[in-house]
């Protein structure tokens, strides 16, 4: 009876840590789209080294909740060499504008000891809308499973 007892604990314990959304501060990519006041996409992404995918979807993403996701290696791999071809490191801070209600893209990308944060809300680089827009186009690709909230 004390070996079923453990191997039916041992089930649940793996269960609940597979449901553990990893902190956002383990993320190699994290990107955030903000609201605007018609129907921009508002999200959160963050991609793992492990492949892992997580979204915090918000509104006008088509589903909205915690949902995570596995990312094919060759399409990780794609994603990180956009940022070092694209020399993330070296873009501005922030690109802004005086222009009202665009919705914001927040990009921070962490690689070799490094990182830094790029907040887009107009003016940026094509090469940064593209790296931008490869990480959105995730959402599409991949297939989701929504986290269950405590």
């Amino acid at each position: 009876m004390k070996k079923v007892l453990i191997v039916l604990l041992s089930i649940v314990l793996i269960n609940c840590k597979s449901q553990q959304i990893p902190s956002e501060k383990e993320a190699v990519v994290v990107m955030q789209k903000t609201p605007c006041m018609g129907s921009c996409p508002d999200y959160e992404i963050m991609i793992f080294d492990d492949m892992r995918v997580v979204l915090n979807a918000r509104q006008h993403v088509g589903m909205k909740g915690t949902y995570t996701s596995e990312i094919p290696e060759s399409t990780y791999h794609e994603i990180l060499d956009s940022f070092k071809e694209n020399n993330f490191f070296e873009y501005k801070d922030e690109y802004t504008s005086n222009i009202t209600d665009m919705p914001t893209t927040i990009t921070t990308f962490r690689y070799g000891g490094k990182e830094k944060k790029v907040i887009d809300y107009h003016g940026a680089p094509e090469s940064l809308k593209q790296i931008e827009q490869n990480v959105h186009d995730l959402i599409k690709q991949l297939e989701w499973q929504m986290v269950e909230e405590d």
